[in-house]
């Protein structure tokens, strides 16, 4: 919701004292509302037609639909009738002798113009939002040191509220202390970043976490070869005294780590490397986007290995998982778990025996097996063996209702080779999450943190590890290739079609 024009009116004056147009706003209720779009008359007449329909001024001549005493008042919003049309809705409230007019555009509903004696006006936010405008314009008067005299308009600070407050017709802020903050004129040569034009008061602190995620796909097969791909993030929050400040800190890759996967942020600066694996950055805080990525392509072995097999047998599927943990893994974990999905099938039971952990259904085609915490400290290995019985989805015919397609046919059936039980697209899905660990070591010195502005920082750094997509492929499966296709070949086939 925006506006599309404000105004102050003084009944002692044929024109605004004060005005203000918003030509995009006008220009997208043009083409949005189309042939109920009524134009914005001069200044002149638009005094005219508002003072004679709030009362202040005699219109000359009766006119039924304004003067009558019948006439319904859904105050503070007005229709104003011009040679153009019915202007709707013009809101108003009076300030120390002033008349402060909005005329809202609804971005949500703009072709809701309802009748003069039917408006609802709780089903029309933008009034609220051109009345709390209005509030924020008339507290500027009042508080104004050049306003202590009634008629006196302080036009300096109307004119920084109204600049600072609606850009472009689109409030952010209507109020006036922080729009005085926003508008204050920085001394110096500092420059005031877009995302904090506000500064800072009270302790400065720095916050910096990195986001590592993994991704695997483990086949357990001669003929494939596993997947891993590591990829961190280094997100930077800063709350420092001064408007732009600089901040300076060093980032360590002890694994797999030679910078050449370092992708930094436009607002970085600089970029040093100190070493192969140590990098020291310069840049300038950003709060909505992260300071840098990275991804290690050197690391090949995944932090959790993996061993998973399913067989079918008529509607009883087997499952065998087995998990093994690496040495320079952290064994504390925030979250882990196993979900072995059944997709086109019903659960119908479980007998799962394990070596830790709890087994349960989820979405009645999801075996989860939550491992726990931790793994056995001194194996590092957890086990569970389970016999799924399963139920096929009826498949709807054609003449099916919406009843049929949901029902369950619990009758044992064997699945063949090329039916939907087929398990040879089978997978296990591992998640998990581990606090303050990344598994290529990357990590950032606290101490190495230098900040331009603030001679006393409070920073902290924080890390977490997290699986992305890990998947477990059926060993027991076929092992998904991808096709090659000679170009000669590929002609054929073209024709053919």
């Amino acid at each position: 919701m925006s506006l599309r024009a404000v105004w102050i009116v003084s009944a002692k004056s044929d024109l605004p004292i004060y005005s203000r147009y918003f030509p995009s706003v006008e220009a997208r209720s043009r083409s949005t509302l189309g042939n109920l779009f009524v134009k914005i008359p001069p200044e002149r007449e638009f005094v005219k037609e508002l003072l004679i329909e709030v009362g202040l001024r005699e219109g000359g001549t009766f006119v039924e639909s304004r003067d009558n005493c019948d006439k319904q008042v859904v105050y503070p919003a007005f229709h104003l009738k011009t040679e153009h049309g019915i202007l709707w809705p013009v809101v108003i409230m009076e300030c120390k002798g002033f008349i402060l007019c909005a005329l809202p555009h609804d971005d949500n509903n703009p072709k809701i113009i309802p009748p003069i004696c039917q408006v609802s006006l709780s089903h029309m936010p933008s009034i609220a939002l051109a009345l709390e405008v209005l509030n924020g314009l008339a507290e500027c008067i009042l508080n104004s040191k050049n306003s202590s005299a009634e008629g006196n308009l302080p036009m300096t600070e109307v004119i920084q509220y109204v600049n600072v407050s609606l850009p472009f017709g689109r409030p952010i802020s209507c109020d006036i202390s922080v729009c005085g903050q926003l508008g204050s004129v920085v001394k110096g040569k500092a420059k005031v970043p877009t995302w904090n034009p506000m500064p800072h008061k009270g302790k400065s602190q720095v916050v910096l976490h990195i986001k590592e995620e993994v991704r695997s796909t483990q086949f357990n097969h001669l003929e494939m070869k596993d997947s891993v791909d590591v990829f961190g993030t280094v997100m930077c929050r800063a709350e420092v005294e001064g408007n732009a400040p600089e901040i300076s800190l060093g980032l360590i890759q002890s694994a797999g780590g030679n910078g050449s996967g370092l992708v930094v942020n436009p607002g970085v600066c600089n970029v040093e490397n100190l070493s192969q694996t140590s990098f020291r950055l310069r840049f300038y805080p950003s709060n909505s986007q992260p300071l840098c990525h990275y991804s290690l392509p050197l690391i090949t072995d995944p932090p959790i290995f993996g061993a998973f097999s399913i067989k079918m047998n008529d509607n009883v599927a087997t499952i065998n998982l087995q998990l093994q943990l690496r040495n320079n893994v952290k064994n504390l974990f925030q979250q882990l778990e196993v979900q072995v999905p059944f997709p086109g099938f019903v659960i119908q039971s479980v007998r799962p025996n394990y070596s830790q952990g709890s087994v349960k259904i989820q979405s009645r085609n999801i075996v989860t097996w939550n491992v726990g915490s931790k793994f056995p400290s001194k194996t590092l290995t957890a086990t569970i063996n389970a016999a799924v019985k399963l139920n096929r989805i009826q498949k709807p015919c054609n003449n099916a209702s919406l009843d049929t397609v949901t029902s369950v046919d619990t009758r044992s059936t064997t699945f063949s080779d090329n039916s939907s039980g087929n398990m040879n697209s089978a997978y296990a899905l591992v998640l998990f999450k581990i606090a303050d660990f990344t598994y290529s070591g990357t990590k950032i010195d606290p101490q190495s943190i230098v900040v331009s502005t603030a001679a006393k920082v409070r920073c902290s750094v924080s890390s977490e590890f997290v699986s992305k997509v890990y998947k477990l492929w059926n060993s027991e499966g076929e092992v998904p290739v991808p096709a090659s296709i000679f170009a000669e070949d590929l002609k054929v086939l073209l024709k053919q079609s």
